[in-house]
């Protein structure tokens, strides 16, 4: 049996990717993502995907069932990256909070209410602070 299987788990903060190997019945956890759910959003903790099975998109896949369940609960996705791993979550959607300068991006209004207001949106903003906005929402408030 070959088989995949995604489990977003709402209650323990996590989503798991595991797969069952030809001529093996035990379930292998491949990749996992840690995260904090609240009213607004999601903020993804950690992401992580064992060694050898990395670049075989299986993060891609578990960051996928995320998006659906923040789709279906209509909050965005809020994830602080390594400079290295951009081009993943930017190939899933994510966008660079710094693009939105405090003015609309792509017909999107995104407010982030914990900033300073006596400081400027950029020097508050790292060039690896992303968000993921489900589709159809179009002012979208957040924090950091």
């Amino acid at each position: 049996m070959n088989k995949i299987k995604i489990t977003v788990d709402l209650k323990n903060s996590k989503a798991v990717l595991t797969r069952t190997f030809p001529n093996s019945k035990k379930q292998t956890n491949i990749s996992q993502i840690e995260f904090i759910e609240d009213n607004d959003q999601f903020t993804i903790t950690d992401v992580f995907t064992y060694k050898k099975y990395r670049r075989m998109g299986y993060a891609s896949m578990l960051m996928y069932a995320l998006m659906g369940v923040a789709k279906a609960e209509k909050k965005a996705i809020v994830l602080f990256a390594l400079l290295d791993t951009l081009p993943l979550y930017q190939k899933c959607g994510f966008i660079p909070i710094s693009k939105f300068d405090n003015r609309a991006y792509c017909g999107i209004s995104l407010k982030v209410a914990n900033l300073n207001p006596k400081k400027s949106f950029r020097c508050q903003i790292a060039k690896c602070d992303l968000v993921w906005i489900p589709p159809n929402m179009n002012d979208v408030s957040i924090y950091l």
